[in-house]
């Protein structure tokens, strides 16, 4: 018997006469006394020392999997397990791009805009086509329609809601469940919109993006006119949130508008306890990582945590928990033209796509989904103790220099990634238990 190549043992920051064995493989931790530290110290070489003075958590070790058989290939399991839960066709995810047009222009936004741009009734056709040879399967469950863009709900008469409308009824039809989300500005998030939308899904969720307080977020989101539109999101949010909407106020930050999100926080005070709220804070990709950006942002944190609202701040990984929605298999992105891609934080040029929509419903793929796919892994990733909870996308690692890890530096402090990754984790656990149960509460209370 040998100890796991993918175990850890952890320091409890908050009691100190106890210490975590964490199996990253297996998502699975316990608590030990302190005092047995050395000896699962000196059992990971010859875990016989184990069995010898402690039977009982020797045999608890390898019921568990803390301890495997010699010829076990952890390697090989880890990646069949990775192989699995991305091949899972349970859920069918599909981000739609209406149009590449946008009513805003955001200094930082990485996207080509087409102005005028937006999906013809052929491809809206195609889409229906698509999703209704998908709910045919057996163990499908639930289907996923996130609308991206451009701004998506500039198209929403002539393309979300005819898509929507046809796909709920295909899902009531073939008893499949339908969760609707969009990743939108919230300039034509209007009252009718949302209770249509409500009308038409159970689950729906908005992403709203803030650059800061009034001042700072309508010098980056304005009109052509030169009118910001602080006012008017927050108006019309403020009506999603009540009607149920799940709602994610995403933060984008940089070191001069950072301080100003506290503005922000407190105009959605009479929110900071729903729980279908919470804030989302990224730091926008053009800015450097300064020392003093982190000071003012381990401020921001403090007064987080004084207010207790749903965010991602106060953790390392944050959302990074969770893995690449455009990872799954069963996932794909449409853009306005037909054009199919998987990574929505790519220019949606045809050097990058991945193939095509055909009118019949069908897919074709060319030559990069292929690439994409063989490039899951890089060479690095077999001998590397981070696999299993590896947050880096197949995107990045297809894209690596010469099959190398794309991030080097995780892979040298790998113990510290873990600690980091161990206490996110316990931390997300408690979050979803509690949310779980208010949002329950919450939904019975609004039915």
């Amino acid at each position: 018997m040998k100890w796991s190549i993918y175990n850890e043992i952890i320091n409890n920051v908050e009691d100190k006469e106890v210490i975590y064995l964490f199996n990253s493989l297996r998502k699975k931790y316990f608590t030990l006394d302190y005092n047995l530290t050395d000896l699962v110290q000196a059992g990971r070489n010859n875990t016989l020392i184990i069995a010898n003075s402690h039977p009982e958590l020797y045999e608890y070790l390898m019921s568990e999997k803390f301890i495997v058989p010699d010829d076990i290939d952890e390697v090989a399991e880890c990646i069949q397990m990775i192989n699995r839960k991305f091949l899972s066709d349970v859920e069918l995810k599909i981000t739609i791009n209406p149009t590449l047009d946008c009513n805003l222009k955001c200094w930082y936004c990485y996207e080509n805009h087409i102005k005028g741009s937006c999906m013809d009734a052929s491809t809206i056709e195609a889409i229906i086509k698509y999703i209704e040879i998908q709910a045919h399967s057996n163990t499908l469950k639930k289907i996923y329609l996130s609308f991206f863009g451009g701004e998506p709900l500039l198209k929403y008469s002539q393309v979300i809601k005819p898509i929507a409308k046809q796909c709920s009824e295909i899902c009531n039809r073939y008893n499949k469940m339908i969760m609707l989300s969009f990743t939108t500005n919230g300039v034509c998030l209007s009252p009718a919109i949302v209770n249509e939308l409500m009308r038409l899904s159970p689950e729906v969720s908005v992403q709203v993006a803030f650059d800061g307080n009034r001042d700072f977020h309508d010098s980056v989101k304005c009109f052509e006119n030169g009118k910001g539109c602080y006012d008017l999101v927050k108006k019309q949010l403020f009506y999603a949130i009540n009607k149920g909407i799940m709602t994610t106020i995403r933060c984008n930050y940089t070191s001069k508008n950072i301080e100003s999100f506290q503005e922000l926080i407190d105009d959605f005070k009479q929110f900071w306890h729903y729980p279908n709220v919470k804030f989302s804070f990224h730091k926008v990709w053009q800015e450097p990582e300064s020392d003093e950006l982190i000071a003012k942002k381990e401020l921001l944190k403090q007064y987080i945590l004084r207010s207790g609202i749903r965010n991602n701040i106060n953790s390392f990984y944050g959302e990074g928990l969770i893995p690449c929605y455009a990872d799954y298999d069963n996932y794909i992105v449409v853009n306005y033209n037909g054009d199919i891609y998987k990574c929505t934080a790519r220019d949606f040029i045809p050097e990058h796509r991945l193939g095509h929509l055909e009118n019949t419903g069908e897919i074709i793929y060319n030559t990069n989904a292929i690439k994409r796919k063989e490039k899951r892994l890089t060479r690095e990733c077999f001998n590397c103790r981070l696999l299993p909870i590896c947050t880096i996308c197949f995107q990045q690692r297809s894209e690596s220099i010469n099959g190398t890890c794309p991030y080097p530096d995780s892979r040298k402090n790998a113990k510290i990634q873990i600690k980091r990754y161990f206490y996110d984790v316990l931390t997300l656990n408690e979050r979803r238990n509690m949310q779980d149960r208010k949002l329950e509460a919450y939904r019975n209370e609004l039915s």
